[in-house]
């Protein structure tokens, strides 16, 4: 509260919560937000369901986005997931160690750097000097394809790329040589595959296959970057040309190709590794009481805590710009009515896609032809 100037005694807090977070954290969290800081409500919500708040399709309507696929590229690790009215369809969850974290440890390696440990847990130290996310911020980046290969697979994505000279960094006050090919190397950490073949493209396609057609529907039109991983200069540029690739050449993925003429980047005017806490910006304006945990109530109540993973439904607004977003920023649908109500105009029921998250399970999707066209999941 110091540090923010704000008095938390005063603030709704929002915490961003990962998919895999565990119970036991998620309780203490809540116990020191409620004995220490004393905060009078406390509201959690999905990071992924946060960075599709964030994010933009196209700008040519005023409602907030609330379906999106999002890809987290993280400092320990990534995941894939797609949101559908604010819901994380956790059945299409891919996950993989694959962060910054490994190439900073590429670059300790490279630059001769030994190998520190921590004296408590033993564990090893990475970025001893601190200085490696300033090196891989400003002079690391993506390679894309071959041009043979890029003019193969993906023409359309086709560019024509330089690889950049050698420049020299300073680690631990003394002067390194930073050439051009490892620079770009560090890079393909996330697209080359680690000893099981699996990459941020096939994390992204083997999630694609886990979804219904419809929720593919509504989500491969605002594909959204997250964390850190993603600011290098060509991920997203490499990213595209990489599933195209394989959908090309490995045969598991060949019914993805036609999903892909669909495939749309968001167009976010937050930058990626600051889009979940723009959506949580958000849903601090919009969330409603049921969104949120007061302190009496979780007194009263503990287990209250164990279910807010269900509460992830995003209230009514007016418009974004009500909530002083840039113009453009976001497009999406739009609905009103209750918790009960089903969204329209071709989207999933937002209490069926929730319950068929809780179960697990898989579902029949079906379209009724209507003038206002709903789409509804009935048990297989």
């Amino acid at each position: 509260g110091r540090d923010l100037q704000v008095k938390p005694q005063d603030s709704l807090v929002v915490i961003s919560e990962h998919i895999l977070l565990p119970l036991s954290l998620k309780v203490a969290i809540t116990n020191v937000l409620f004995d220490t800081f004393k905060v009078p409500n406390i509201s959690f919500c999905f990071g992924p369901t946060l960075a599709v708040l964030g994010s933009d399709s196209s700008g040519v309507s005023d409602s907030l986005v609330t379906s999106g696929y999002v890809i987290d590229c993280s400092y320990y690790e990534t995941y894939v997931i797609p949101v559908v009215e604010g819901i994380p369809i956790c059945k299409a969850l891919k996950y993989a160690p694959i962060g910054i974290r490994q190439i900073h440890k590429t670059l300790q390696t490279a630059f001769e750097i030994p190998a520190q440990f921590t004296e408590a847990t033993n564990e090893e130290i990475i970025d001893p000097h601190s200085e490696f996310e300033d090196i891989v911020a400003r002079c690391c980046y993506v390679e894309p394809l071959s041009p043979q290969e890029a003019k193969e697979f993906c023409p359309q994505t086709n560019a024509k790329f330089e690889t950049p000279s050698s420049c020299s960094v300073i680690i631990g006050n003394k002067k390194q040589n930073f050439s051009g090919t490892l620079r770009g190397c560090a890079g393909e950490l996330f697209f080359g595959g680690n000893d099981d073949g699996v990459s941020i493209a096939t994390l992204f396609l083997d999630s694609l296959l886990m979804c219904e057609p419809d929720m593919i529907k509504h989500t491969i039109g605002n594909v959204i970057f997250c964390g850190s991983g993603s600011l290098l200069e060509g991920f997203q540029y490499r990213f595209e040309q990489q599933i195209r690739k394989l959908v090309t050449k490995q045969e598991r993925y060949f019914r993805l190709k036609a999903v892909l003429t669909k495939l749309k980047f968001s167009a976010s005017v937050f930058p990626s590794d600051a889009q979940i806490w723009s959506g949580g910006s958000i849903w601090g304006l919009i969330a409603r009481k049921e969104n949120q945990i007061s302190s009496g109530i979780y007194t009263n109540n503990p287990e209250i805590i164990t279910q807010t993973n269900e509460w992830t439904f995003i209230p009514p607004i007016a418009s974004a710009a009500n909530l002083g977003i840039p113009s453009g920023a976001n497009v999406g649908s739009s609905f009103s009515g209750g918790s009960n109500t089903s969204v329209t105009g071709g989207t999933l029921a937002v209490d069926d896609i929730k319950n068929r998250r809780l179960a697990g399970g898989r579902a029949t999707l079906k379209v009724t032809e209507e003038k206002t066209p709903v789409m509804q999941i009935t048990d297989d």
